[in-house]
């Protein structure tokens, strides 16, 4: 005689099975394995003013694997988007995303530090931004 079917005689069927199914659907990137990074271990930076000095900062990042460009941003166009192209030519994604103002990026939840290489009149302004945004920040500063 099978017992009959109720709810939490479903949920606990449906949970053991659930729990013997989940990790062989992990991708193993997610879990630091594959050669890559795991999330948790990863460093997503936003790049602010992406001219000559930032563009340099920025390719260091792509170099550093714990490291991720994830946007980038400048007011001038071209600027925005040679770092965008060198960004997504090093992922091999279409990813990056580009911005005119510098309050987007920072607004953005996954971002986690910030590269700021803007005129130096405006590195005050946008490094207080990005701690009150709860950002880390590296300022370039050509004057050091």
């Amino acid at each position: 005689m099978t017992t009959p079917m109720n709810r939490r005689r479903f949920l606990q069927r449906t949970a053991s099975t659930a729990c013997l199914t989940v990790p062989l659907i992990i991708p193993a990137s997610a879990l630091g394995h594959a050669g890559r990074i795991a999330p948790s271990e990863r460093i997503v930076v936003g790049c602010i003013g992406v001219g000559t000095m930032g563009f340099g900062d920025m390719n260091a990042y792509l170099s550093v694997p714990e490291a991720q460009v994830v946007a980038v941003c400048d007011v001038k166009r071209p600027m925005r988007e040679r770092a965008k192209q060198a960004v997504d030519a090093h992922y091999g994604t279409a990813d990056c995303t580009v911005y005119n103002d510098f309050r987007e990026l920072l607004s953005r939840h996954d971002i986690d530090a910030v590269d700021i290489a803007t005129l130096d009149s405006w590195h005050v302004l946008h490094a207080l931004a990005a701690v009150r945004a709860g950002k880390d920040i590296y300022v370039q500063n050509r004057w050091a």
